[in-house]
C-alpha cells in the first residue's frame, strides 16, 4: 500500500517552471497535424468555418468535414442521392442566423439543414442563369444583415434566406471563362462595403450609394494594387483591408482609400517579396498570420506600425506539414488552425502560464532520462538538478537546452547508487546530496 501512494505521489509531480509568455519571435510553436489517419476526408484544405456552436468545418478538394475535436463527419457528393452536396469540391463555408451552413463548391450553392441534415441545393443564378460563365461559389460570407454573400466572379450575389431571393450584381471585373482550382474571397467590413476577389482584380461595393470600385495593377497611384489575382482578404482591427495577392500583401486604409505595398518596402527580410498569398488572419494579440504558397506561415507582429517585425514557420524550421498554406481560421479558444496542401495543422496561441520541460517527440523536447519526475533543485547558476523515479539524475543547463545524464550504470564520476532519485539537497558547504532507495 506505502508503495502505491507513492507512486501516485511521485506521477503527480509536474516538473514545469512558471514563466512570463514569451515574445512570438522567441516562441517554438508546436503543429499538430490532422490528415486522412485521423478521419479527415482528404488533405489539400481548401476553406475552413467555425460555426456558432464551435464545430470546425473543413473543405477539401473532396469533401466537406465537420469536426467536433475529435472525430470528422464527413460529406461528399453522392450522384444518385440529391439529398447530398452537389460537388465534393469546397470552396468556401458560412452559417446563415438560423444555424444552417452554407457551402461553395464547384458546382453551385449548397444549405446544410440544421434540422434535417439534408442539403439543398439554392439557386443563386435566379434569372441571369444565361450570363453566368459557369456554376462555381468561389467565396462565401454572411453579411451584418444576415444575407448570404457570394463570389461568383465578375458576379456579386445577395441571398436572402428568410425571403429566398436573390440579388445579383455584376461587377466592372473583367470576366474570365476559366475555372479556378482555388477559391476567390469575399468579405464585409464593417462600415458595410463588400469586397470581392477575382484572377481580374479587385472590386468593392458600396449597398448605400449601389457602386462599384475596382482596383488593379494598372490603376494609378494610390489605387494600384500589386497583383490582379487577389487570393486573400482580411479586415483587422483598425479597420484596415488587407488584400494577398499573387505577387505580395497590400493593405488599404479605408478612411484614405490609398494602398500601401508590403512588397518590399515593409518588408526587410523579403518574406513576402516572391510568395502568393493565399490567405489572412489576425490573432487576438493584433498580429497577423500570412499563409503563402510554397513560403510555409507568416507571422508579421504589430503589423499597423512603422516597422512590423516577421516570423517565418516552414516545414524546414519547425513541424508545418506543408509550405503552401491554403487557408486559415483563428477559432474562439484561440488556436490557430491552418489548412495547407497536405494535412490540417492545428497550433494553440494562447498564452502559457507554465513552460512544460519533457522529453518527447515534438520540437521542445528535452533530452531527460525520463518523464516521471522524484526531485528537483535549482542551484545558483541556474541549472536545474532533476531526479527521475528509476531512471536516473539529470542535470539540465536551460541556457544551453544541454541536458548532463547520471545513473546506476554510468562509469566513473558520472554513476550513482541508484535510478530512484527521492531527494535532492545542498548544505551549507555548497555539496549537493541526492539521496535515493539504495543510499545517497
Amino acid at each position: 500500500m506505502k508503495y502505491t501512494i507513492k507512486s501516485i505521489l511521485v506521477g503527480v509531480l509536474v516538473f514545469a517552471v512558471g514563466i512570463a509568455a514569451p515574445d512570438l519571435r522567441a516562441q517554438k510553436l508546436d503543429f499538430k497535424p490532422y490528415s486522412s489517419e485521423q478521419g479527415l476526408s482528404q488533405s489539400v484544405v481548401i476553406s475552413m468555418f467555425q460555426d456558432k456552436s464551435g464545430f470546425i468545418w473543413i473543405g477539401t478538394q473532396n469533401g466537406l468535414n465537420k469536426f467536433n475535436g475529435y472525430k470528422f463527419e464527413k460529406h461528399y457528393n453522392n450522384p444518385l442521392d440529391s439529398g447530398s452536396i452537389s460537388n465534393s469540391w469546397i470552396y468556401a463555408i458560412t452559417q446563415d442566423t438560423l444555424g444552417n451552413i452554407y457551402a461553395g463548391t464547384k458546382n453551385g450553392l449548397n444549405k446544410l439543414n440544421r434540422k434535417t441534415g439534408a442539403f439543398e441545393r439554392i439557386n443563386y443564378m435566379a434569372n441571369f442563369a444565361n450570363r453566368f460563365l459557369n456554376n462555381s461559389v468561389y467565396g462565401l460570407t454572411t453579411g451584418a444583415n444576415g444575407n448570404i454573400i457570394i463570389n461568383a466572379s465578375p458576379f456579386l450575389c445577395i441571398y436572402n434566406p428568410y425571403k429566398k431571393e436573390v440579388k445579383v450584381l455584376e461587377s466592372p471585373l473583367e470576366p474570365d471563362a476559366s475555372i479556378s482550382d482555388q477559391n476567390m474571397p469575399v468579405i464585409q467590413t464593417k462600415d458595410g462595403v463588400i469586397w470581392m476577389g477575382s484572377n481580374k482584380g479587385l472590386a468593392s461595393y458600396n449597398p448605400k450609394t449601389n457602386s462599384f470600385f475596382v482596383y488593379s495593377a494598372q490603376t494609378y497611384f494610390p489605387y494600384a494594387i500589386s497583383s490582379n489575382q487577389v487570393t486573400a482578404l482580411f479586415e483587422d482591427s483598425f479597420g484596415n483591408i488587407w488584400v494577398g495577392t499573387s505577387n505580395g500583401i497590400n493593405k488599404i486604409n479605408p478612411n484614405k482609400r490609398g494602398i500601401e505595398s508590403y512588397i518590399t518596402i515593409k518588408d526587410p527580410k523579403n518574406l513576402l517579396n516572391k510568395n502568393v498569398i493565399k490567405s489572412i488572419t489576425q490573432d487576438k494579440k493584433g498580429n497577423l498570420w500570412i499563409g503563402t504558397e510554397h513560403g510555409g506561415l507568416i507571422a508579421m507582429l504589430k503589423p499597423n506600425s512603422e516597422n512590423p517585425a516577421f516570423q517565418s514557420y516552414t516545414k524546414e524550421n519547425s513541424m508545418l506539414s506543408s509550405n503552401n498554406v491554403l487557408s486559415l481560421l483563428l477559432d474562439y479558444s484561440n488556436n490557430l488552425w491552418i489548412g495547407t496542401l497536405d494535412r490540417l495543422n492545428k497550433v494553440d496561441l494562447k498564452d502559457k502560464n507554465f513552460k512544460l520541460y519533457r522529453n518527447d517527440n515534438s520540437q521542445t523536447s528535452v533530452n531527460l532520462l525520463g518523464n516521471i519526475i522524484a526531485s528537483i533543485y535549482k542551484t545558483p547558476d541556474n541549472k536545474i538538478w532533476v531526479g527521475n523515479w528509476g531512471q536516473g539524475l539529470n542535470v539540465f543547463d536551460r541556457k544551453t537546452n544541454t541536458v548532463v545524464h547520471y545513473t546506476a550504470e554510468s562509469p566513473g564520476n558520472f554513476n550513482i547508487v541508484n535510478n530512484f532519485v527521492h531527494a535532492i539537497f545542498k548544505d551549507n558547504k555548497n555539496r549537493i546530496w541526492i539521496g535515493t532507495q539504495n543510499g545517497m
